[in-house]
């Protein structure tokens, strides 16, 4: 059963030949016949294409939603991130007992954050449709520091860290969180001017530590990283509303992140990786920026979001 195609590559396109002149394949499409029926609409070149080739398996419902009158309100707003603060009262005004009857649809995604934060609480249930960017957590900043730190950040032959690589780990939220020196520490090295630390002048406590130690090579990068995320889980094993929207996305984004650099291991200790540093840094990057967060969701229940 083929569903909701629409541009078909000549690979899909035999194959789906195949199996329809074996008798063994059902098609349904998506589509409206206000587009369908008038032959030089773009949005229909395709779609009447393959209705043709493969007729719908659902020939006898007709799909003309887009001629029925619609109700639109546009309301004005001065930035994107208005547009979700607006959001609380269109909720009120709008969405009824039965939440899924509505949907927010974002046609920029990266305004699911605001969007998130601007829900009420009288919305009882929210059903997330869509993939959150694991670049905007964090856990992907965080990384991105500790990369800094460690590859551009330190300089063998003096065996001592920037001050700017240092100040863009220790102002991280989740260094604030694991350790209670942080901040000290922080103000100390601007007041003394300390623009070229030694490791040993960082490591206040156990987790500054296993922060400040240097690492040399990929597989040494690789176990490092990974033992700050088993310390940074610690702070969500002790959040106490697990059914929170947040502290589910941050709990995978870790989760996430942690497997990403579990794999990247792997592949270096198999040999089947083996590349500078730096090229690892940015390949590194690359992989966790490219990388989306599943929501987990009831799509009968709740208000949808979907981009």
């Amino acid at each position: 059963v083929f569903v909701g195609f629409n541009v078909l590559n000549k690979e899909e396109t035999k194959f789906f030949q195949l199996l329809r002149d074996a008798n063994k394949a059902l098609f349904y499409w998506d589509y409206d016949t206000f587009y369908t029926e008038a032959k030089n609409h773009e949005a229909g070149e395709f779609i009447r294409r393959n209705l043709k080739e493969f007729p719908s398996a659902l020939s006898g419902v007709k799909f003309d939603k887009m001629d029925k009158p619609k109700k639109v309100r546009f309301i004005a707003s001065s930035t994107e991130n208005a547009q979700a603060r607006y959001l609380p009262e269109w909720i009120r005004t709008n969405v009824t007992e039965k939440e899924s009857d509505s949907a927010v649809v974002l046609c920029n995604e990266a305004l699911l954050l605001p969007v998130l934060h601007s829900i009420p609480d009288s919305v009882k249930h929210v059903n997330i449709t869509m993939g959150f960017p694991l670049a905007q957590t964090p856990v992907h900043s965080f990384i991105t520091a500790l990369l800094e730190l460690q590859t551009v950040g330190f300089r063998p032959e003096t065996g001592r860290y920037s001050y700017a690589a240092v100040q863009s780990v220790l102002k991280h939220p989740y260094t604030r969180q694991l350790s209670s020196k942080a901040n000290d520490l922080e103000t100390d090295l601007t007041k003394k001017n300390r623009f070229y630390p030694l490791p040993s002048e960082l490591k206040l406590d156990e987790f500054l530590g296993l922060l400040f130690t240097p690492q040399f090579g990929n597989i040494d990068l690789c176990n490092y990283l990974t033992s700050v995320l088993k310390e940074v889980a610690k702070i969500y094993h002790a959040e106490k509303n697990s059914e929170d929207v947040f502290n589910q996305l941050y709990r995978e984004s870790l989760f996430k992140s942690f497997t990403v650099i579990t794999r990247f291991g792997s592949l270096i200790d198999s040999g089947d990786l083996t590349v500078q540093t730096e090229t690892f840094r940015r390949l590194l990057n690359k992989v966790l920026t490219a990388s989306n967060i599943p929501f987990h969701g009831e799509p009968l229940s709740g208000l949808q979001i979907m981009g």
